[in-house]
């Protein structure tokens, strides 16, 4: 039986030029894969960029956590110092209430002491001597400037 390539020439390609064909094809391939060595290159580089870009955010992120705990502890304690300072605030209203209290009580009394001043004042309208003073008990003899 005959070969393809003997009823067919065209189609039969020979040994060298089944070499020049792979040839052909396998510098096309190292081409292509030159270029996407070279790309992976450049990829590589900006990974690493990225990368130590990443290590930068991150340390900067834990400085910023750090202060982030520390202003919280501050306004924790800046928060427990106003819940003390509002209590005594409270028991010093609480003081003031009561002392504001005695100061009315107290007030009344003088206004009471200052009523029965004036009635006393008014009952005792008869004339005393100079160099006396009429009290609500007795009289006394009081010293004046004018050796009387």
């Amino acid at each position: 039986m005959p070969y393809l390539c003997e009823l067919y020439p065209g189609i039969c390609l020979t040994t060298e030029e089944k070499a020049r064909k792979y040839l052909s094809l396998g510098k096309k391939n190292l081409s292509q894969v030159k270029k996407d060595l070279s790309q992976g290159k450049k990829n590589l580089s900006q990974g690493k960029k990225d990368l130590s870009q990443g290590k930068k955010d991150l340390s900067q992120g834990k400085k910023h956590l750090s202060q982030g705990q520390k202003n919280l502890s501050q306004c924790k304690k800046t928060l427990s110092q106003g819940k003390k300072d509002l209590s005594q605030g409270k028991k010093n209203l609480s003081q003031g209430q009561k002392n504001l209290n005695q100061c009315q009580k107290n007030l009344i009394q003088c206004q009471k002491n200052l009523s029965r001043g004036k009635n006393i004042l008014s009952h005792g309208s008869r004339r005393v001597p100079v160099g006396t003073m009429k009290t609500e008990y007795t009289e006394q003899n009081v010293h004046n400037n004018k050796n009387t």
